[in-house]
């Protein structure tokens, strides 16, 4: 499941954190925005449609938030699929970096902030040509 997932990473990412309080931080995100959609699914099953679940609600209101969980599960999800526990193929539904997400052209960056907030369904269109349903 992914909750599973996501213990085993934390545990193995914790070795690299700098400080104590990382962990903390990306277990308490995970949890409090993630776990309520995604942990009793098996990683294999995880596609786009569920992480637009975790994502919408925070998107507006909590941009920084969102971007880390999102940037969060992604990490998670990749690390399932070098192990094996999900397809490599899965991976090609994974976030690009909000570098490569957002047409930076389009937005304006102040303090490394985006000022003018495009949903992430609308970024990922523009990035990927994909419909949402």
């Amino acid at each position: 499941t992914f909750q599973k997932a996501m213990e085993k990473y934390i545990r193995m990412k914790a070795k690299e954190f700098r400080n104590p309080r990382q962990e903390t931080q990306w277990t308490n995100s995970l949890n409090t925005y993630a776990i309520p959609h995604l942990g009793k699914l098996p990683v294999r099953e995880i596609d786009l449609p569920h992480i637009k679940q975790v994502l919408d609600p925070i998107w507006e209101t909590k941009t920084e938030t969102a971007n880390r969980v999102r940037a969060r599960i992604e990490n998670i999800l990749g690390w399932c699929a070098i192990h094996g526990y999900r397809s490599a193929d899965s991976k090609k539904w994974s976030f690009a970096h909000p570098n490569q997400l957002f047409d930076f052209n389009e937005l304006h960056l102040r303090g490394g902030m985006v000022e003018e907030k495009a949903t992430w369904q609308e970024a990922f269109k523009r990035k990927f040509k994909i419909k949402f349903f």
